[in-house]
């Protein structure tokens, strides 16, 4: 196997790695007067985009990879999650509220992704970004079919799963309630107490 460059060359090759990838289009925004860099749109707690000074405009709202919004699960640090489901819901907020109709909150879904991948289904919720412990709370790494949660200064922050998916939405629901990290009482498959390891994720 090879594989040919766009120069008209060719690297023989025992194995090729193929990946799909996004780039922000925020160039456009140049003199708009909004906060904006290549990694998205700066947004308030509502989704509204802000202005150069840390306004909201109330005219303007950002949905998907490109906004920027602070996430109160997270320190109300900024994110950009780059999924669409999350894109999906988080327009419905934007749209919802343009219209008139505010919701009762702001805009907080945690956030999810799932990929298949050469047979094998992966799927997350929450971030795994500033993980300093993990635990294996199901399954088993050498069989390649397992849950992995995270905690950070003692809260769950993220599961991962790996061809486990049917335990997500109980660690999901962990997530979203900022439980302690290890979990108390949540069903896993372990005889003992779960085992904590460092994430090895900063």
């Amino acid at each position: 196997m090879r594989a040919h460059l766009a120069d008209g060359t060719a690297i023989e090759a025992d194995v090729a790695v193929t990946a799909l990838g996004a780039v922000r289009n925020t160039e456009w925004l140049a003199g708009s007067g909004l906060s904006f860099d290549a990694g998205g749109v700066d947004c308030d707690v509502d989704g509204h985009a802000l202005e150069v000074d840390g306004q909201p405009d109330l005219a303007i709202a950002a949905a998907g990879d490109v906004a920027r919004f602070p996430h109160p699960l997270y320190g109300r640090r900024r994110i950009a999650v780059e999924h669409w489901g999350h894109a999906v819901a988080q327009g419905v907020h934007a749209g919802r509220m343009l219209a008139g109709d505010k919701p009762d909150r702001s805009y907080a879904a945690l956030p999810a992704f799932w990929s298949g991948q050469a047979g094998v289904t992966i799927k997350s919720v929450g971030l795994t970004d500033g993980a300093d412990s993990m635990t294996i709370a199901h399954g088993d790494t050498a069989a390649g079919r397992f849950l992995a949660l995270y905690g950070r200064a003692g809260r769950c922050i993220a599961a991962v799963s790996v061809d486990c998916g049917r335990w997500l939405p109980a660690y999901a629901a962990l997530i979203a309630e900022n439980a302690p990290f290890p979990p108390k009482g949540a069903a896993t498959d372990r005889a003992g107490p779960l085992k904590i390891l460092a994430s090895g994720l900063t």
